[in-house]
Order: C-alpha cells, then structure tokens, then sequence
C-alpha cells in the first residue's frame, strides 16, 4: 500500500571542504580483484589543518594518504582508497570517515560506491512458470556465464519434476534447457535450482521457479 511518511535528516553543509570528485565510485569490480580511486580533498582554511586518521566499519578498504600541499593558500590532500580482494560479491555503499584537527566538526564522511561482480552468473535468477495443468510439460532456459571458458558440474533442484541438460564442453556460455513436468495433484511449488562449475572459488548459484499446478 501507499504511504506517506516524514523523514527526519541531520547533517552539517561545510563551505570549506571539497572533495574531487564528490565521491568514490568504484564501478563495477571482479570478485577477488582489487579497485583503486583517487580522491583530493581541498580545505580553505587555516594553513595548519591536518586530517589525522581515516575510519570505516568495513576492513575490506585500505586508505593511503599520498600527498599534503599548500596550493593557492588551500590545504589539498591526496587520497588513494582501495577494495581489497575480500569485499563481499554484490552493491556495496559505504562511507569512509576522515579525521581531522578540527577541534568542533572534526569528522569528514566520504561515501564509496561499486558493485563487486561474482565470477560466474545465471539468468534469469528467477522464474514464474505460472498456472499450469496437471501432467503438463514446461520447458525454459537458464544462460550460465562466465569471463572464462568453464564447465557445468553439477544441475540439481530441491523440488520434484525437474531435469536439465548439461554440455560438458568448456565455454564461456551454457545454454541449459530446464524440463519441468507438472504433477497429476494441485500444488504450489517454490524450487530452488543450484548449479555447482569448476571455476575455483566461485561461489554457488541459485535460481528460484515458482509455478501453481491446478
């Protein structure tokens, strides 16, 4: 249903600091690989300012301070942050805490977007076969893909009904056709297909079917 709710936002606008660019965004990074940015934070103040530790309640970044200048009576910092190979698959939005001298609003947060990409996907992650009758044969397709030739070890589902066709070549695409065949009785089946590959660390994959028998 639709609703309307009031949102309660706090936070401090400073004037005096700048970050180039506004924010950290990683794109789009291979699991287990690494991704860097650099980020310049300016600060038109007192000559002196420091920034003094960088928080983040991730481990999965490391922050190297490469650079303290004086440019145009401005405090420039630069930054280099990186994802480290154990950041977990999937969006990731965090924010990076910077320390500063400031002895009233001593904190600086700097958000870091990016989207860590498993090494192997099946589409779709979901299916709706719908309503169908009783003894009635169903066939869809699953895409198994990879950036490298692999193969398919293993189909299996939780749920009754279910077969699947298995190439065993080594290929960056599987095209696997799903047979589902209805049960003779009313039912609604929610099943679960895992399929395992031989790409090393790769986690496992899963797609849902949901279909009404009647």
């Amino acid at each position: 249903f639709f609703a309307e709710v009031q949102l309660q936002i706090d936070g401090f606008i400073r004037g005096d600091v700048v970050f180039v660019p506004g924010k950290i965004e990683l794109g789009n990074v291979k699991h287990r690989a690494t991704a860097t940015q650099e980020v310049t934070v300016k600060y038109a103040g007192r000559s002196s300012w420091k920034i003094t530790d960088v928080h983040c309640d991730k481990d999965y970044y490391e922050v190297e301070i490469i650079e303290r200048s004086l440019v145009a009576n401005q405090v420039h910092y630069r930054l280099l942050t990186r994802l480290k190979p154990e950041a977990p698959i999937g969006y990731i939005k965090d924010e990076l805490v910077l320390i500063t001298d400031d002895a009233d609003k001593g904190k600086l947060k700097l958000t870091v977007t990016g989207n860590v990409t498993p090494p192997v996907t099946v589409s779709p992650a979901s299916m709706v076969l719908g309503t169908v009758p009783p003894g009635t044969q169903v066939v869809k397709r699953m895409v198994v893909k990879a950036d490298q030739p692999f193969k398919i070890t293993g189909v299996t589902a939780d749920q009754d009904g279910f077969s699947f066709e298995v190439s065993e070549e080594m290929k960056k695409v599987h095209l696997v056709p799903m047979t589902f065949i209805a049960p003779q009785e009313i039912a609604t089946i929610n099943a679960v297909i895992r399929i395992s590959t031989d790409i090393p660390d790769a986690p496992s994959l899963s797609s849902n079917v949901s279909v009404n028998v009647k």
